[in-house]
């Protein structure tokens, strides 16, 4: 009985982290059921042609700055700008006397990138062949990698920096990680290089991956 009620206080405090976690996995489980149903495939391309000058595949639309300005913030969520950012906080957190707290980011962040090569290799998702795509990639499509790894990288930094849950600056940081996973995302699409689909599993893979680390966290703090 001493074990059930601390599970349900554990719970209680953390009912959104719960919501979000359930939530997220069961978002990717739907969409990797509709991308390998293939039913979402012609909206898909629809969309990514929408993306493009009609009749000129090879252009994208909007003023001519817009590419390059796209191409600068996707790669904010490549691996090398995140490994820079993951390694600095780690030193800030460290730095602090924190080491515990920053080895376990470390580990989190670490094995958030294993999942990712994981993910690609088990799903094996072409990338989109409707149109031209504007940057160079070298893996496979499914899921996001720059989408789910903006998320994580993002999500883990702003728990991690802040322990107070209710802190303003932990509401900032978790907003401004939020807002940059999804443009992002929009970009890997505007760009050629991900079905909408993968951007939407990376971004539930994301949520659901700072919903655990949350969870993690305070079930450590608790014990």
């Amino acid at each position: 009985m001493q074990a059930f009620g601390g599970t349900s206080a554990f719970l209680r405090r953390n009912s959104r982290a719960a919501v979000a976690l359930g939530a997220a996995v069961l978002t990717f489980l739907a969409t990797t059921l509709v991308v390998f149903s293939g039913v979402a495939e012609p909206l898909e391309r629809q969309i990514l042609l929408g993306m493009r000058v009609a009749g000129d595949p090879g252009r994208p639309i909007g003023p001519h700055w817009l590419a390059e300005a796209v191409r600068d913030l996707t790669a904010i969520g490549s691996h090398t700008v995140l490994t820079i950012v993951i390694v600095t906080a780690v030193g800030w957190i460290g730095a602090a006397g924190a080491w515990p707290r920053a080895w376990r980011l470390t580990a989190f962040a670490a094995a958030a990138y294993v999942a990712n090569g994981i993910g690609k290799f088990v799903f094996a998702r072409p990338r989109p062949d409707v149109v031209p795509p504007l940057v160079e990639t070298f893996t496979d499509s499914f899921p996001s990698g720059h989408t789910f790894m903006t998320a994580v990288i993002m999500a883990l930094i702003a728990m991690a920096l802040t322990e107070d849950e209710t802190s303003s600056r932990r509401t900032y940081l978790v907003t401004v990680g939020a807002i940059l996973a999804v443009l992002i995302g929009v970009t890997r699409i505007y760009l050629g290089v991900h079905w909408p689909t993968d951007v939407l599993a990376g971004w539930a893979l994301g949520v659901a991956w700072a919903a655990f680390y949350l969870l993690a966290e305070d079930y450590r703090a608790a014990r």
